[in-house]
């Protein structure tokens, strides 16, 4: 695997993150786990999103921390495939708990499963309930899975096993439990009155969620790179930290895609955040900056489940025009901005400018 290259523009960089993108799907698609995985409802559940494609940000920015780092890409190949496995069982139950049926532009796993028991007999409720349970144990299989390629540090490229576990550890005694407490917050959120929470409530939500995970993507490339467990190393600090502002850019920005972006463009159904009442920076800077009549009507369509394409169409009118997109791109921009201030502890590098052009990404993206 040749992973020496030049940076020139900034079509290279999404050449070069597509490339990475295919390493771990071919990791993934040829990996002897697979045969671990049966019946066949819950082989074919466990690679849908896989096959279905995705641009893999989170392996890609752990190959690129490792880099940074002066270490060797091809040795770390487990450990983001490990973190795209890890990313996709959270896929797999958060479409479960948003109800959302198109991820990546196809079914989602629970949706596929619960069209497959409806061909194969099943009553509307029984096959309701079978695609959501394969869609369950999809994830745990997953999730197990991942812990599986993780050991493969060790086992293929004799990393040392403390630092192996510590990687491992520092996954589900740390980012597991925030990641969980944040789509926990999320749905709680979703019950609570929009004049009740504050911009930093939903912040906070949003960096359990998103901002952790991929903070811990940039920590671990850097451990690995450096063959170091030492997570107060000022590179693996530095990169950590530019990493997670990255992420709540990300998340914010995906707010935003959210509701202006084209389905076909982004594989799911345009709105949907709006429909589960979702509280995100959006709609908390519209609700402040709306008058009474137009609370009332924020109040009125966010959360409506049965939201009409029309009412959807009427709510993302009024979020664009009380602002909320944009004081919302402008939040964005400023954690990307902070982000950029921790590079300065990174050696100059070809992977350096690529982490600068990822920040760029986050908030560039309009797929």
């Amino acid at each position: 695997m040749n992973t020496k290259f030049k940076i020139k523009n900034k079509i290279d960089f999404h050449k070069e993150l597509s490339k990475r993108g295919k390493w771990v799907k071919d990791y993934l698609l040829n990996h002897y786990y697979k045969n671990n995985l049966k019946p066949k409802d819950i082989l074919e559940g466990a690679f849908n999103y896989t096959e279905a494609g995705g641009k893999s940000l989170r392996p890609a920015i752990l190959l690129f921390s490792c880099g940074a780092a002066g270490g060797e890409e091809k040795k770390a190949l487990p450990a983001a495939a490990a973190l795209e496995m890890y990313h996709t069982w959270t896929l797999v139950h958060d479409d479960i708990i948003d109800n959302d049926d198109l991820r990546r532009g196809k079914p989602t796993v629970h949706k596929n499963f619960y069209n497959k028991a409806l061909k194969r007999g099943y009553a509307e409720k029984e096959a309701l309930d079978y695609g959501k349970n394969i869609a369950i144990l999809v994830g745990d299989i997953q999730h197990a899975w991942t812990i599986s390629l993780f050991e493969e540090l060790y086992s293929k490229y004799k990393f040392d096993p403390a630092m192996v576990l510590k990687i491992i550890l520092e996954l589900e005694k740390g980012v597991s439990p925030l990641l969980i407490e944040g789509e926990t917050l999320d749905i709680q959120y979703e019950k609570r009155r929009l004049g009740e929470l504050t911009k930093e409530d939903i912040l906070g939500m949003s960096a359990k969620k998103t901002g952790e995970l991929y903070g811990y993507s940039a920590k671990i490339g850097a451990m690995i790179g450096l063959k170091n467990a030492n997570e107060n190393h000022p590179l693996t600090k530095a990169v950590s930290s530019f990493c997670y502002n990255c992420g709540i850019a990300f998340q914010l920005q995906d707010d935003i895609l959210d509701l202006t972006s084209k389905e076909k463009d982004i594989g799911k159904p345009i709105g949907s955040d709006i429909r589960e009442g979702k509280r995100t920076t959006i709609v908390w800077y519209a609700y402040q900056n709306a008058n009474k009549k137009e609370k009332k009507n924020l109040l009125k369509l966010i959360g409506n489940k049965k939201a009409t394409k029309e009412e959807i169409k009427e709510a993302i009118n009024l979020l664009i025009f009380l602002n909320g997109i944009s004081e919302t791109e402008k939040l964005a921009l400023n954690y990307i901005k902070k982000a950029k201030g921790f590079l300065k502890a990174i050696p100059q590098s070809n992977y350096k400018k690529l982490l600068e052009s990822w920040a760029d990404f986050m908030v560039s993206r309009n797929f």
